[in-house]
């Protein structure tokens, strides 16, 4: 019996779209202007799904439900924006907030070393993103929920299954 990868589990539960929207620079580019490289297996993902809305929107036709909590993605290498702006811009709200409450926003925040950075959020507005610490292909998932809400706070633990990301 053959295992399979994690994405592969993702793409049985949501399939991926037929035409993925897919940006055009190439990663190269997108690593250069972010000043590092990216997961391995997040390109992966962004090839296979390309960007999307959050797929609890999706799966309810907009509504919101009781759904899971899914992000969604924008693909890095859109020509038309910056993706590593976005994440700066990101990373200077939540530091912006830790100056403010620093009890409630603890960690460093991207571009700072081993900083948060965002890859993707949700329809109610939580970031999931890495915490950047070591190589791009070692830095465990987090989330960064509305307000102070973290998962995985200490940035141990990693989700393994689609079922653990969501």
């Amino acid at each position: 019996m053959t295992e399979l990868s994690v994405l592969d589990e993702l793409a049985a539960l949501v399939p991926p779209p037929d035409v993925p929207d897919l940006g055009t620079k190439s990663w190269d580019a997108v690593f250069a202007e972010l000043g590092s490289p990216l997961p391995a297996d997040f390109m992966l993902l962004v090839e296979r799904y390309g960007s999307s809305r959050s797929a609890a929107t999706e799966l309810t036709g907009g509504a919101r439900t009781g759904t899971p909590r899914i992000p969604g993605v924008m693909d890095p290498r859109y020509a038309g924006g910056s993706w590593a702006k976005g994440a700066v811009h990101i990373g200077d709200v939540y530091r912006e907030l830790r100056e403010t409450h620093p009890h409630s926003y603890p960690t460093a925040a991207w571009p700072e070393t081993g900083g948060f950075l965002s890859w993707g959020n949700t329809i109610d507005a939580d970031h999931f993103g890495w915490m950047t610490v070591g190589q791009p292909d070692d830095w465990p998932i987090v989330l960064w929920g509305r307000g102070d809400q973290w998962a995985d706070q200490d940035a141990q633990a990693q989700p393994t299954t689609p079922s653990e990301a969501t």
